[in-house]
């Protein structure tokens, strides 16, 4: 490795120390990129340490670029794990991703996969662009999502995590429809927003709200409803209207 390619790489180590307060870079290899960007990475892995927090970040890819003229790195098939105490508990997968060290956020896109873990419970969401805020602990996105629970699939015109790294994490979808297909029955609802407060067992669902069984439908402004007992367990400004 040439001295102005460690210079380079020394000066951005430095800067991701200065952002993140506890940072490290362990990358296989360094190489000369050929095209725009001034090096390559094979196989970086940042570690994400603050210390107003007890959550940290793995970040990893197979192969990372970082252009001449600001702090981005361009980033591809990438895992972020997400760590309480030692553990994983969350973590997305995609493609790629643009990694920015000014404004402290990645924005990942192509195949993003969103997985959450916790108390034996599986969520996973499907989506073509979700931007996390390592700083804000958000993660969000305006595109079209699937979800995906053992007992009801979702699909919504965008979600919000915020404060990701609770243990219980706060779903926001917006214009969002959810299903539970069974030989039982079959309920169906919808909201403007439904609020999930992963991993429990209640779905909020706020404006035109609705909740419909084989025999009926409950609309209201608000409902609160139990996918794994399929029951609702209040509302508000509701009525039943017989199917």
């Amino acid at each position: 490795m040439t001295r102005k390619s460690t210079l380079v790489v020394s000066v951005l180590f430095i800067i991701f120390l200065v952002f993140f307060l506890s940072r490290e870079i362990s990358p296989k290899q360094f190489n000369k990129n050929d095209l725009d960007s001034n090096i390559s990475l094979d196989q970086p892995i940042w570690k994400v340490n603050q210390t107003d927090s007890m959550v940290s970040y793995n970040i990893s890819a197979n192969r990372a670029f970082q252009n001449r003229t600001d702090k981005k790195f361009i980033l591809k098939k990438v895992i972020i794990e997400e760590l309480l105490d030692s553990q994983v508990n969350s973590s997305i997968k995609s493609d790629n991703a643009l990694m920015d060290l000014d404004l402290k956020n990645l924005i990942l896109s192509e195949k993003v996969h969103l997985n959450l873990s916790l108390d034996g419970k599986e969520l996973d969401l499907f989506t073509n662009e979700v931007i996390f805020d390592l700083m804000q602990k958000e993660i969000n996105s305006n595109q079209k999502i699937k979800l995906k629970m053992h007992l009801f699939d979702l699909e919504s015109e965008g979600f919000l995590i915020k404060n990701s790294e609770h243990k219980n994490k706060e779903i926001f979808l917006t214009k969002a429809v959810f299903s539970q297909i069974e030989r039982e029955e079959t309920v169906y609802g919808k909201a403007d927003l439904i609020i999930h407060k992963f991993p429990s067992d209640v779905l909020i669902l706020k404006g035109s709200a609705e909740v419909k069984f084989n025999s009926s439908t409950l609309i209201g402004d608000e409902i609160q409803f139990n996918y794994k007992t399929k029951t609702i367990i209040k509302s508000k400004n509701s009525k039943f209207i017989k199917s």
